[in-house]
């Protein structure tokens, strides 16, 4: 009998046993699932889990299908994604200011748009190759973000990626890039140097502007296009080499690139934007090819090819007093932008518009002819000519833009023609000696707010 009953312990204690045993089992495994696909655990948790391997992650991770979906705000040091995840989701890691590394595993294929969005002390990020597209605006306001390092394998970095990462001081970008999203890099200020891909067959509108530490740049052969403000104020950009491939040079692309002292265009080139090259106070040479068939340049002045267009005008270049040439018919916006020659100007008939900005910020010019055939004088047309004193709007102009005649300081005296229908905004902000006169009313520096609203239906 007793031995019959220590049988009977003996198999109900080992039966026990096996069965903790699966059970532990299945909690591990589904610990593991959890990792991925649903959430993990808390800080201190995490704190436990991890502190044998020394990694320093720290704040919760929400987890879903395999979708990095959110960061605990107060999250700080280094955080490790752990392997098996696919994708960094929208807004992840917005504004997870804490954050100073992120390790990302090879199984991430995807950084969503704004992922580590105003992460403020992210210092430096390794992206690996199985990640194809970097959203939008992913690693936007980054400030403290230093290095980038991109591994083969990407193909896509979306507008605005990196805009506003202000140190950001070194960026590899792989050959397998395809495209690099408008302003994907603008406003990265301490960038001193950049590699465009092989692959990239157009710099976007305002993917390097304002990258004030930029001082060179080779475009590759295979790009065709340079966008709207591609370069915009890149102010150390002292040398760009522009290749044969190049169709298109876009409004604005390198305006206000100071330091920039010469630029060669291609017999390729079909396109130049208004004001691609204004506010370039170094540039003294235009290295136009002989058989481009598109333009014209001579003695420091661009022409399309039949010469009735005036695109630029050097701001080292040209005569202190000069006459537009009779044949020009339309001077393009920005063509005289900050030039810092030209005092006096002459502009012949057959021309109808005074484009935006044409005239801004020329520092001598005090006098300009302006022909009856003009009808509109655009927004910013003189804006900052400081000391331009002698001018007469004809008979015939219909419209005067916004800041128009903006920080004209020595313009005294002026008459506005019955003809003129419409005066924008601020057309003479800051003439704190006008007097303007308009069908019969004057309006000085106290009242010159009237004279905006003073305009037929």
């Amino acid at each position: 009998m007793k031995r019959l009953l220590a049988t009977i312990i003996a198999l109900t204690m080992a039966l026990g046993m096996t069965a903790c045993e699966g059970k532990d089992s299945s909690d591990s495994s589904a610990k593991d699932s959890s990792a991925i696909d649903s959430i993990v655990t808390d800080s201190s948790a995490s704190d436990n889990s991890e502190s044998s391997e020394g990694d320093k992650q720290e704040g919760p991770l929400t987890i879903e299908n395999g979708v990095v979906v959110a960061c605990d705000k107060n999250a700080t040091g280094k955080v490790v994604i752990p392997e098996g995840v696919t994708e960094i989701g929208v807004n992840a890691f917005l504004k997870c200011q804490g954050i100073t590394n992120v390790e990302l595993p090879e199984s991430v294929t995807k950084i969503d748009n704004y992922a580590f969005s105003a992460c403020e002390q992210l210092t430096d990020i390794y992206i690996p190759g199985s990640v194809e597209t970097i959203g939008v605006k992913a690693f936007f306001g980054c400030k403290a973000l230093k290095k980038v390092n991109m591994a083969d394998g990407i193909k896509k970095i979306d507008k605005n990626a990196f805009t506003l990462c202000t140190n950001l001081e070194s960026v590899y970008i792989p050959d397998s890039v395809e495209e690099i999203g408008e302003g994907a890099f603008s406003s990265c200020k301490k960038l001193e140097e950049i590699t465009i891909p092989n692959k990239v067959t157009a710099i976007s509108a305002k993917t390097f502007a304002w990258c004030d530490s930029l001082d060179e740049v080779t475009i590759p052969e295979g790009i065709t296009a340079i966008e709207e403000e591609a370069f915009m104020a890149c102010i150390s950009l002292a040398k760009i080499t522009i290749p044969d491939s190049v169709t298109e040079i876009g409004k604005n692309a390198f305006f206000r690139c100071y330091r920039i002292r010469s630029i060669d265009i291609s017999a390729n080139v079909t396109v130049i934007g208004d004001g691609a090259f204004a506010g370039c106070l170094w540039l003294d040479t235009i290295n136009l090819a002989e058989d481009n068939q598109s333009f014209v340049y001579e003695n420091g002045l661009l022409f399309n090819k039949d010469k009735t267009a005036l695109i630029c005008c050097l701001c080292e270049s040209g005569e202190r007093y000069y006459r537009v040439p009779e044949n020009v018919t339309e001077i393009k916006a920005k063509a005289f932008y900050d030039n810092s020659v030209i005092a006096e100007l002459t502009i012949p008939e057959g021309v109808t518009t005074i484009g935006a900005a044409t005239f801004a910020y020329c520092p001598h010019l005090y006098k300009v002819v302006i022909p009856n055939t003009v009808t509109s004088i655009d927004a910013e047309a003189f804006e900052g000519c400081e000391v331009l004193s002698d001018i007469v709007i004809p008979d015939g102009v219909t419209s005067i833009g916004e800041q128009a005649f903006n920080g004209c300081n020595n313009l005294r005296e002026i008459t506005i023609p019955d003809s003129v229908t419409e005066i924008g905004k601020d057309a003479f902000y800051n003439c704190k000696d006008i007097s303007v006169t308009y069908k019969g009313e004057t309006y000085t520096y106290d009242n010159i707010d009237e004279l905006y609203t003073t305009q037929e239906d």
